[in-house]
């Protein structure tokens, strides 16, 4: 509950004694306004939730801002805003420590924070959507949960924003995403410019739509619904890959919809389940296009059944056959799945059902269609 001092009304936060007015306060009323112009490390002692924003005010003057003067923003009793967490436009802030945060209400977005290195969000689990934009320097992050459960309460499981469900992580210096993909249902998730990472492992519930802008030395992974582990099939709408250099051939979430555009990938194997849509474009590097659809025949013919538009075009390297020598060099397919490996050629049988546009531009011989 609010302590007899409790402030009961918005509170600005410049220094360490603001926020010590709230030092009373289980439970505030009210929204907390942090300015850009802050110069020391602030904590946030005591207080428990927050009914109401945790955000980033303006300044008293843009020209006050400080370049140099770094400070970290901390509470190690906080565990619910019933509102948005912004924090924005800081270009002091160094560090965001809320370990025991779980619930944020409305939006968390993160942007504009040039010097920012470290985060910690280790015990999210729900929040309208997330946003992290333009933290070149941030390469220290915990967020959610490294282990893979289905537990609702256990890791970020929980996009609720009902008409803006969405991931977003760009411009960010992270080499990995752990705990920001985590079996939820969303309705964006977006990875774009993301100099340092070289592997994304796409373990998601039910996403209409994932965008990813690689480095072009990223491998996307998908994952599988497994009985082993109680986790659900993944259910993507659309997967829109560019930068990309390799696919993980061998695991078969459901896709509806996939793109891949100007990636440096060379061989293109891949694993999706309920193609309506193939787009395979302006791949300067692509030597082989394999949808690689099931290992018996019967498969197959289920996978592709409502494949709709096929389109290849603008890959010069590309040669498209009915049936061609396993690359020596295809590592990620050796390594990831050998069962598929040992066949030692690449195969693809699929009947054009339900064919809406169909376009091919490559080398091509007669065997392949």
């Amino acid at each position: 509950m609010a302590g007899a001092s409790c402030p009961d009304a918005t509170i600005t936060i410049t220094t360490q004694t603001d926020a010590d007015k709230l030092g009373q306060c289980q439970t505030f009323d009210g929204d907390i306004v942090l300015t850009p112009t802050i110069k020391e490390d602030i904590t946030l002692r005591g207080i428990q939730k927050i009914n109401g924003a945790l955000y980033t005010g303006p300044g008293t003057d843009t020209a006050d801002k400080p370049t140099n003067a770094q400070f970290t923003l901390s509470s190690n009793t906080l565990t619910s805003i019933s509102g948005n967490l912004t924090l924005s436009s800081m270009p002091g802030l160094y560090g965001l420590f809320l370990p025991n945060l779980t619930t944020v209400g409305g939006p968390v977005t993160m942007s504009e924070l040039p010097v920012l290195a470290n985060l910690s969000l280790q015990s999210i689990n729900s929040v309208g959507n997330i946003r992290i934009i333009s933290a070149p320097k941030l390469v220290n992050a915990t967020m959610g949960s490294k282990t893979v459960t289905t537990d609702p309460t256990i890791g970020l499981k929980h996009i609720t924003d009902p008409t803006d469900a969405t991931i977003e992580v760009r411009n960010v210096g992270l080499s990995n995403v752990d705990g920001l993909i985590d079996l939820y249902n969303a309705s964006n998730l977006i990875l774009k410019d993301l100099p340092n990472l070289n592997s994304v492992i796409l373990r998601t519930g039910n996403i209409d739509q994932v965008e990813i802008q690689g480095n072009n030395d990223l491998t996307v992974y998908t994952w599988e619904g497994s009985i082993f582990t109680d986790t659900p099939q993944p259910i993507i709408g659309t997967l829109n890959i560019s930068g990309v250099k390799q696919v993980d051939p061998c695991l078969w979430p459901d896709v509806h919809n996939f793109i891949a555009v100007n990636n440096s990938i060379e061989y293109l194997h891949f694993g999706f389940k309920s193609l309506q849509r193939i787009e395979v474009r302006d791949n300067p590097n692509l030597r082989r296009f394999l949808p690689w659809n099931g290992p018996d025949f019967a498969t197959i013919n289920v996978w592709l059944w409502n494949l709709t538009d096929l389109i290849i075009k603008d890959n010069p390297l590309l040669t498209l056959q009915h049936s061609f020598p396993r690359a020596a060099n295809d590592t990620l397919t050796a390594q990831q799945c050998p069962f598929m490996f040992r066949e030692q050629k690449d195969d693809w049988y699929w009947w054009p059902f339900h064919m809406q546009s169909l376009v091919i531009d490559a080398n091509i011989d007669n065997t392949y269609l």
